[in-house]
């Protein structure tokens, strides 16, 4: 009886991160990603500055980002590691470490620009970091 209820309880603990990750966006993104990706259902996160939207789209996982207040910002194509530029890797190892690299991808924002895209993960902390066409970081953004 106890060790079902002990079981329970780290059961629930392990849960609740989870899903208090995904959230509901304002309307004005959920808008704003009904009318760029017609009859998708998405599944949201928040980070820094901006909502999103992880969905299937030809067979590939793909994540839209969009301000508050619906701008479209950039469509990343969820890639394995081993797929990104050599630069990025190493560089996104060192400072990282590669065990605590959770997805990377590649970019195109509004503008049409290319870059890539690294996930890691520290304790309860996550964090997508940029990296621009000639794989410098241009921008980090802290998963809510």
């Amino acid at each position: 009886m106890i060790s079902k209820i002990f079981y329970s309880f780290l059961s629930f603990l392990f849960l609740v991160p989870v899903y208090s990750w995904a959230i509901d966006p304002p309307a004005s993104v959920a808008n704003a990603f009904s009318s760029k990706y017609h009859a998708v259902q998405p599944t949201w996160e928040k980070a820094t500055g901006m909502y999103l939207a992880a969905f299937v789209k030809n067979g590939q996982n793909i994540k839209a980002a969009f301000k508050e207040d619906g701008t479209f910002l950039r469509e990343d194509v969820v890639l394995p590691f081993s797929q990104l530029p050599q630069q990025v890797r190493m560089d996104a190892s060192q400072r990282f470490g590669e065990s605590n690299i959770v997805e990377s991808a590649s970019y195109t924002d509004a503008f049409g620009q290319v870059g890539y895209r690294i996930r890691y993960q520290k304790g309860n902390t996550r964090v997508d970091v940029m990296y621009n066409a000639q794989n410098v970081i241009s921008q980090r953004a802290i998963l809510e």
